[in-house]
């Protein structure tokens, strides 16, 4: 048995860091707007269940994207 398996959201961590700055900026900022109001997008399909129970604090803290605390600026 291994020793060590990825974690996803190690993955996607990792991902985004190795996004150009530019790129994580837009990133955060669809994630606000996304936390703030996942339905103000006409064309978004947002799944009222799956979101239950779920908060802008559990998820991000006070970040304003799950990574963006972690981040040099």
């Amino acid at each position: 048995m291994p020793r060590y398996r990825p974690v996803w959201l190690e993955i996607a961590e990792q991902q985004y860091r190795n996004l150009p700055e530019d790129v994580r900026d837009l990133v955060d900022r669809r994630l606000a707007q996304l936390f703030e109001n996942p339905t103000a997008d006409p064309d978004a399909v947002y799944n009222e269940p799956s979101d239950k129970g779920a908060s802008r604090s559990t998820i991000t803290g006070s970040c304003s994207s799950p990574w963006s605390g972690n981040r040099p600026r």
